[in-house]
């Protein structure tokens, strides 16, 4: 009896291509209300490099800001591939928040 090659291929499972986080990458966060929160990282460092896993900082949109987890076990967190839609006067605003970030991590190092 001859099995049907395109039943087997089906049942493999695939993991997901994971993409990595980078800083002024925008994102989209699914919170357990079930609402949808844009923003950027506003920070990101590695965690674990096997397998690999990131703690964000996320800026969003609203003005506020959190410490995340990539990838989250809930994948409530979103990155979005193509910053073409942002706006110049978005992306200087971020610029500034990064000093500020930057420059508030130097002076709580030399404290």
């Amino acid at each position: 009896m001859i099995k049907d090659s395109t039943v087997a291929a089906t049942n493999i499972a695939v993991p997901p291509i994971i993409m990595i986080p980078r800083v002024e990458m925008r994102v989209v966060v699914k919170f357990d209300n079930g609402v949808r929160y844009g923003g950027w990282v506003a920070l990101q460092g590695m965690l674990c490099s096997n397998p690999k896993i990131w703690r964000l900082l996320i800026k969003y949109d609203d003005g506020e800001s959190s410490y995340e987890i990539f990838p989250d076990p809930k994948n409530s967190i979103e990155l979005l591939e193509d910053n073409q839609s942002d706006s110049r006067s978005s992306s200087l605003e971020r610029q500034k928040d990064l000093a500020s970030l930057s420059s508030s991590a130097a002076a709580t190092a030399v404290a």
